[in-house]
């Protein structure tokens, strides 16, 4: 049983409902091919965060050159739809507080607004719908909007069997295998993968507006915060680090983030006490903090949304990771990308249920984090 599900019993009785309704509806046609009739109308469903869904913002401009003259609309998160705003190669972002993902992304959608949600995208018509992470509501969705054809990853969940191209990925492979698989199974063939955000003028004045804050002898910006508790570097030295930072070196700090970020931005002004810190927590958007990044030297953080741009974006990335998570399946790509996995042999990590600061992250030592800056820095200067 290939589930992702932790639980053994709750394996068990997903694979006898998938046996079940894989015979219940052996009358679907199966792997029909796509594009023999025209498509007129692609739907995209990523109930997902912030970095997944910046992770696939490629695929848009793929469908787009394979289907031309069809409309590409996504589904995603209040939350995220930032990263999909102002994409050229969308029509429409139609957000839905997905209960099972939710985090703070505002009220949780009701089953009865889950519902009106299906009666909606039914009268769209839409040919393809293609589920980019593997869902067991969003595999029910397609159907029940009568996608033609209905694209998906069905071996980690329930009802992977109401998909008319299920595809199957290894788990263990980087997160945007996902996407070109999709993408294969529709005839695209894709060689580079390189995420971007689309943004508006206005949106770029703001962030050039704060970046003449800046003396403009190099900026370092640090993301001190992180989707979870489990994925954070503690803000002890995270203190630490700066302080030896701007001891050794003449930079620029920056901590960027959202609200949620002002607490440890406030702490980390209190302690290092220095004009060369600025707090820019919360006066950014999540779109103008892309921007802004693309204009500074080196990022430090954890493993979030910002280590995604900043490695994108070509900026050497020191990325912090908790040894729980698999590097090889959710790091930041690019080519200038350091990643510094936490482990405590000690310590079981468990995932969102672990507290703060998490052992594993703890185990992230100041001293290696520094080295592999030091490195950084040489190797700009060379």
């Amino acid at each position: 049983m290939p589930y992702a599900y932790r639980n053994l019993f709750v394996r068990i009785i997903a694979f006898f409902v998938d046996i079940i309704g894989g015979v219940l509806f052996l009358w679907m046609k199966k792997h029909a091919g796509i594009g023999e009739k025209p498509i007129n109308k692609i739907l995209v469903v990523k109930l997902d965060h912030l970095g997944d869904c910046f992770l696939m913002n490629p695929i848009f401009k793929c469908l787009n050159e394979r289907f031309p003259d069809a409309v590409i609309d996504v589904l995603c998160l209040e939350l995220t739809s930032p990263i999909f705003e102002k994409n050229p190669y969308i029509r429409k972002v139609i957000s839905f507080n997905y209960f099972r993902n939710c985090r703070e992304s505002g009220r949780k959608a009701s089953l009865r607004e889950t519902f009106t949600l299906s009666r909606t995208l039914r009268k769209e018509d839409y040919d393809v719908f293609i589920d980019a992470r593997g869902e067991p509501f969003i595999s029910l969705l397609g159907f029940l909007i009568g996608a033609k054809y209905r694209l998906g990853f069905g071996k980690e969940e329930i009802l992977g069997f109401l998909y008319t191209h299920p595809l199957s990925c290894n788990p263990h492979e980087h997160e945007i295998a996902k996407y070109k698989i999709v993408l294969d199974a529709l005839g695209v063939a894709v060689n580079m993968w390189e995420p971007k955000i689309y943004i508006s003028e206005n949106e770029k004045l703001n962030a050039q507006q704060l970046l003449k804050e800046f003396s403009g002898k190099g900026i370092i910006a640090f993301h001190i915060g992180a989707g979870l508790p489990y994925k954070m570097w503690p803000i002890e030295k995270f203190i630490d680090f700066i302080l030896k930072l701007l001891e050794h070196y003449n930079y620029e700090v920056i901590l960027l983030g959202g609200e949620s970020n002002r607490q440890f931005s406030i702490k980390i002004i209190e302690k290092v006490k220095s004009k060369k810190v600025k707090d820019l927590s919360g006066r950014l958007s999540i779109r103008e903090s892309y921007y802004f990044l693309s204009k500074t030297d080196i990022f430090i953080g954890n493993d979030s949304v910002l280590a995604h741009f900043a490695g994108s974006l070509n900026i050497p990335t020191i990325e912090l990771m908790n040894s729980a998570v698999e590097q090889r399946r959710w790091q930041a790509i690019g080519q200038r990308v350091y990643v510094l996995s936490g482990f405590d042999k000690n310590h079981k990590c468990r995932l969102d249920k672990c507290h703060y600061p998490c052992q594993n992250m703890q185990a992230i030592s100041v001293e290696d984090v520094f080295s592999v800056f030091s490195e950084i820095v040489n190797k700009n200067k060379g």
